[in-house]
């Protein structure tokens, strides 16, 4: 019986890939027997019918209690989420929407030491705490993407910024939290106050707007970037927010700094900034995230108990080149046949 499993065989991810393939080079009108469901998008009927043609003994409907439908199911979602950007977007081929994703729609740019994970802070004075991301240069107003397609915790969570009592604005700038299908959350601080047009809960796809850079209460602006080997919620965010010398590494908060380096080989967007900003940036973050004058978001001190976890880098994604063999038809069925002999 042709049923998924998690993970797949190599014959069953052939043969995933080649009806994805074929779904899109012929598009599902071809395969009369698979029906759209009423106000299905074309995406998923794509995903769908693929996936029937893929498991014909699995139930016609997805059963959510069962990891491996749902894992057989999204793994083919994101096959044809990449070969719908390839058709589209010819020119593009440099950029997989399967793998992590330059955070800001600019050239990547390296980072100094002085802004990378577990530097000094702060930068000038007696050390209180260590940085507990990463800073990455970026003009305000810029957009930032997501790494990965994920939820949205918290669009415009507590990090830098106060209410003026004369005008009652927000000012300074706030964070958005992003809790990815790889398990991993992103906090992303930094944000221009209310700049993100999604609600919690609502999901996101691998760079896909999801903010705007802001300017701190000292003039800098910047994307800080911080990473939890764990899906949290905003409070659990918010009780690894900063990491004190007087304590132990926030429990689950890992060094971007691989992850990154990895979504520098994958940006979305090619345009480099006409100024770039490549200084030094420690000394805009005064609080990063232990103050928030608004009060709309409880931040507290890391748990003095915690434990540090590391974790390396997994696989980003999958292999870009799958998706030119699913495509190109006769190499991959040649593929087929010697995975069958």
């Amino acid at each position: 019986m042709a049923l998924p499993t998690n993970p797949p065989s190599a014959w069953d991810r052939t043969r995933e890939i080649w009806n994805v393939g074929q779904v899109l080079a012929s598009r599902p009108e071809k395969f009369g027997a698979f029906a759209r469901k009423p106000g299905e998008a074309d995406d998923d009927w794509f995903v769908d019918v693929a996936y029937w043609m893929s498991y014909p003994d699995a139930p016609a409907v997805v059963n959510i209690k069962d990891a491996n439908q749902v894992a057989a199911w999204l793994r083919i979602r994101e096959d044809v989420r990449k070969g719908l950007f390839i058709a589209a977007n010819p020119a593009t081929k440099t950029w997989s929407p399967i793998d992590l994703t330059w955070l800001l729609v600019s050239a990547p740019k390296p980072w100094k030491a002085g802004s990378s994970w577990k530097a000094k802070r702060p930068f000038f004075g007696a050390q209180t705490r260590y940085h507990a991301g990463v800073d990455l240069a970026a003009p305000a107003g810029l957009a930032v993407l997501a790494p990965e397609p994920g939820v949205v915790v918290a669009p415009n969570s507590g990090w830098e910024s106060s209410r003026d009592p004369k005008t009652n604005q927000i000012v300074g700038v706030k964070a958005i939290i992003l809790r990815a299908d790889s398990g991993r959350t992103w906090l992303l601080g930094g944000i221009r106050p209310g700049s993100s047009p999604f609600a919690a809960g609502a999901r996101v796809s691998a760079g896909q707007k999801i903010a705007e850079v802001g300017t701190y209460p000292k003039g800098d602006s910047m994307l800080h970037v911080q990473l939890y080997d764990h899906p949290l919620t905003e409070k659990e965010v918010n009780e690894r927010k900063s990491w004190p010398i007087s304590v132990s590494q926030p429990k689950y908060l890992i060094d971007p700094s691989p992850f990154l380096k990895l979504a520098m080989k994958n940006p979305k967007f090619t345009a480099v900034m006409s100024n770039p900003i490549n200084e030094e940036i420690e000394g805009g973050e005064d609080a990063e995230g232990t103050v928030e004058g608004d009060a709309d978001t409880a931040t507290t001190t890391a748990d003095p108990n915690a434990s540090a976890t590391s974790s390396a880098p997994a696989a980003a994604g999958g292999d870009s080149s799958l998706m030119y063999l699913a495509i190109g038809g006769a190499a991959l069925l040649v593929g087929v046949v010697l995975l069958r002999s």
